[in-house]
């Protein structure tokens, strides 16, 4: 819901729009980001400048063409990666997770994440679409087998491999 706030507070939304996307999100069991991309409220790339300006992160353009450093995925899993919409994709010099997030405002997610990398992350927002494109391009069969035989047991969240 923090998306649709966000989007009020910058007078882009009016409240029935709001109601066509509580009701929308209600309909599917999707997020308000999903929401709000799926019903061209908001065109995905301009809703990832918006949150990139609002939490004051760098936005990460054509991250498909990107390369992504291996050892980076193993901080999260393919299923997790595909169902939070998040890519841990290089290491910094200075050792830090450089992490491309379409939502930035799933705390619970980025917080699990960095409690696993041990260490603060660097978020970078990027459109879902550049993310879960990337994941099914960058993430080796060997990473996503294991995991998708369990991601019915996984929770979006989880970032166990």
């Amino acid at each position: 819901m923090q998306i649709i706030e966000i989007l009020k507070k910058r007078n882009l939304i009016s409240n029935s729009l709001i109601k066509s996307i509580v009701g929308f999100m209600a309909k599917w069991d999707v997020d308000a980001y999903r929401a709000v991309v799926e019903t061209h409220i908001i065109e995905e790339s301009r809703l990832a400048d918006i949150l990139s300006d609002e939490f004051k992160l760098t936005r990460v353009a054509r991250l498909r063409s990107r390369p992504v450093d291996l050892k980076a995925l193993e901080f999260l899993s393919y299923a997790s990666a595909v169902a939070t919409d998040i890519l841990p994709y290089a290491i910094d010099q200075d050792g830090r997770l450089q992490v491309a997030i379409a939502d930035p405002s799933r705390s619970e997610c980025i917080k699990k994440l960095e409690e696993r990398y041990g260490r603060p992350l660097v978020l970078h927002v990027a459109e879902r679409s550049e993310i879960q494109s990337s994941i099914q391009r960058h993430y080796p069969l060997s990473m996503q087998l294991p995991n998708t035989i369990s991601s019915s047991m996984e929770n979006g969240c989880d970032s166990t491999t």
